[in-house]
């Protein structure tokens, strides 16, 4: 079997609903806030997560609400997960 498929050219029709939802999507994309700067150093088995931003707590929050959560206890979990998928056993937060 060799048959070739015709590649499509033309766009889906898109509704108007549609079509007000990839707008809106694209609208909050335009206006979010990047998070803050981080680096990441493995050094002895232990994942250093270090914010460029001047105030730590204040990188804190501000990577909080590029989650969309305002629960320290929920992000704490996320940054557990992080750790638990590096293969790590403890993540720190260095603040400087």
């Amino acid at each position: 079997m060799n048959a070739k498929t015709k590649k499509q050219t033309a766009p889906l029709p898109l509704t108007k609903a549609q079509q007000d939802r990839i707008k809106a999507v694209a609208e909050k994309q335009a206006a979010r806030a990047d998070g803050p700067p981080m680096t990441l150093i493995l050094k002895d088995d232990v994942l250093q997560i270090t914010f460029t931003q001047a105030e730590p707590d204040l990188a804190n929050i501000l990577m909080m609400a590029g989650l969309a959560t305002c629960d320290p206890s929920f992000m704490a979990g996320v940054q557990g997960q992080v750790a638990a998928n590096c293969l790590l056993p403890v993540l720190t937060i260095r603040r400087n």
